[in-house]
């Protein structure tokens, strides 16, 4: 079964929205029969506004998710699991403000994943892992047109917040943890000789950020670790 429909409008707003729903039973195989636990749902959603004023500023909005439910893992045919299954769920947000000379965004996505399962086959015998993983950031860039030649400089933050657990009991696969990364650069570009000649200077600076959180059900050493990366780069081209 599957069902979508979509909306859009044009200048001065970009506007639009689009949606899905499907799902699928149980799998029928020839000279076999139902296989129990093979089904699924799943729908997604997005909407997305833009608004351009004073001829070149623009800014826009987005909004997408995601959901799928009831995903079946059967197991194999000569020990079926019918209690295995999972659920994804997915949401992200943009926003974004560009000029000819200047950007700035910001995002945020959460992802959510929820199985049940087990080295054991039968009913009853499932154990739910849950991750849930967080990422939002932001980052700003700014053009400067000195005669022929180009500055570009920018800078960024990333976030990315991870939890995991396992019930009833038992321990999940990773800790959880949050990392975080700060990063600045800057571009030259020259134009020599008539615009024949095309300097390229950059560099780029980055931190991180790394820390191990309480997690249920494991014994960690809480610590943090702090490190810092820097790049440079230089080409020509000559016309």
């Amino acid at each position: 079964r599957h069902l979508k429909f979509h909306i859009l409008l044009y200048r001065p707003f970009d506007f639009y929205i689009t949606a899905s729903r499907s799902a699928q039973g149980e799998y029928e195989a020839k000279d076999y029969g139902k296989i129990d636990n093979t089904g699924y749902d799943e729908e997604v959603a997005s909407i997305r506004l833009g608004y351009r004023f004073f001829d070149n500023h623009y800014i826009s909005i987005g909004y997408r998710y995601g959901r799928e439910w009831d995903i079946g893992r059967p197991g194999p045919r000569y020990e079926p699991d019918p209690d295995d299954y999972s659920h994804i769920d997915r949401n992200d947000f943009d926003i974004g403000y560009n000029t000819e000379t200047f950007r700035a965004n910001y995002y945020l996505s959460t992802n959510r994943d929820a199985s049940h399962a087990s080295q054991k086959s039968g009913p009853g015998t499932s154990i739910e892992y849950f991750q849930e993983r967080k990422t939002q950031g932001i980052g700003i860039q700014k053009t400067f047109y000195l005669g022929d030649h180009r500055l570009v400089t920018g800078g960024g933050w990333d976030r990315i917040d991870f939890e995991a657990r396992r019930a009833p009991v038992g321990t999940p696969y990773e800790p959880s943890n949050r990392y975080d990364n700060y990063g600045a650069f800057g571009e030259l570009r020259l134009s020599l000789l008539d615009k024949r000649l095309l300097l390229n200077a950059g560099l780029r600076y980055d931190y991180f950020e790394e820390e191990v959180l309480p997690t249920r059900n494991m014994a960690i050493t809480q610590r943090e670790e702090e490190f810092s990366v820097q790049m440079r780069a230089m080409d020509s081209d000559k016309a």
